[in-house]
């Protein structure tokens, strides 16, 4: 639907929309609310956003320093979610809440629950594989899922978990994730000064990746692959953006490996984010499991060549032998093989990293993402789903 094809055109107030996740800290589905309500149609809708675990507030900032009104309901951890349903009625009840979007599942159960009785539909985005999550977590995910008006996953292999963990999902689709293509253009001139900064030579090729250090990221697969094609290439140079549980283990194993010389490690980056992948020639992405990665978007648009483990969405964005290179997680000798070909392939390491950022920018904008959702919100609002 184009913007302004709408009864809402007439309405004396935009609808409002409520935006409920979890945290907001700085994960792949935390990242997209900001960069979202920047290109949101505010003709027609008002938006908020509320976040249940207080200790996780890194983009509150971001999202008022961009005009947003943010909420928290003071959850102290994770069973306190659900004591704070109380808070979040009385929150819809007060802000004349017309609709709730809910990101990821224990937002979405609770999301459900509280705006049951209130008659408030509720619009759920699943961004990651159902299967993937604590049975008790996938549980009650399960149970309440038919409560919402819809469903929305981030990519198709999302939706094929979704179908297949709950057979009568209704109203579900897939909206794959966007970002502001052209935040992440490659900086060359920002890039080499980057690389002065970090002590990395002109001319040294570079391997990057960007993530929260969880084990689904699998750092440690990632280490020992940097320690094989160190051996092989001992000018070229890996670059690690991000921080969280397992850094003590990924600071023992860079020790361990005596990789100390080859690794950069800058810790959890906050600002000039795009210039870090314009430093990175090639984005190696080791992951178990992924629903559809931003970093991984953000870096192809930053025109780096790719090399990514064939998990969740990885597939529908990355064009294998064209805009870049896909392995199984579980094969380092594979993944070895691929970055060294980039390595030594100057051509083809160019080409895929120039379709790579082509293929961003035709199709996974942050833009055509928002008014993708905000279509649904009008079908849910105006009675059509």
């Amino acid at each position: 639907m184009a913007r302004g094809e709408s009864n809402t055109q007439f309405l004396k107030r935009p609808y409002k929309i409520l935006h409920l996740i979890k945290s907001l800290g700085r994960g792949g589905a935390e990242m997209l609310l900001p960069l979202g309500y920047s290109c949101a149609n505010k003709d027609f809708f008002d938006y908020q956003y509320a976040y249940l675990l207080e200790k996780k507030a890194d983009l509150v900032s971001e999202l008022e320093k961009r005009g947003a009104l943010v909420h928290c309901l003071h959850a102290k951890g994770n069973w306190d979610i659900f004591f704070r349903m109380p808070e979040l009625r009385q929150l819809v009840r007060r802000e004349k809440i017309d609709l709730i979007h809910a990101h990821l599942p224990m937002a979405g159960v609770i999301a459900r629950l509280a705006a049951l009785p209130l008659g408030v539909p509720v619009v759920y985005t699943e961004h990651n594989l159902m299967e993937r999550y604590h049975p008790v977590t996938r549980f009650l995910n399960r149970y309440t899922f038919g409560m919402q008006k819809a469903a929305i996953a981030v990519s198709e292999d999302v939706e094929a978990s979704i179908r297949k963990q709950v057979p009568r999902a209704q109203r579900l689709r897939t909206i794959t994730n966007g970002i502001d293509v052209a935040a992440f253009a490659r900086q060359p001139e920002a890039a080499a000064k980057l690389r002065g900064v970090l002590g990395i030579a002109p001319d040294a090729l570079v391997i990057g990746f960007v993530a929260v250090f969880r084990e689904q990221k699998q750092l440690p697969v990632w280490l020992e692959v940097a320690k094989r094609v160190s051996s092989n290439f001992p000018d070229a140079r890996f670059l690690l953006v991000g921080d969280g549980p397992l850094r003590p283990e990924v600071d023992r194993l860079i020790e361990q490996l005596d990789l100390k010389e080859r690794v950069i490690l800058p810790g959890l980056v906050q600002e000039d984010i795009p210039v870090w992948f314009s430093v990175m020639d090639i984005f190696f992405m080791s992951s178990r499991f992924e629903g559809l990665p931003l970093a991984l978007l953000e870096a192809m648009a930053a025109s780096c060549a790719v090399v990514a483990t064939q998990v969740g969405g990885v597939p529908e964005v990355v064009a294998a032998g064209i805009s870049g290179t896909l392995v199984d997680y579980r094969d380092k000798e594979a993944m070895q093989k691929s970055l060294e070909d980039y390595l030594k392939d100057r051509a083809k390491r160019e080409a895929h990293a120039k379709a790579a950022a082509q293929r961003v920018a035709q199709s996974f904008s942050i833009a055509r993402m928002t008014q993708e959702l905000e279509a649904v919100y009008l079908e849910v609002l105006e009675g059509k789903t």
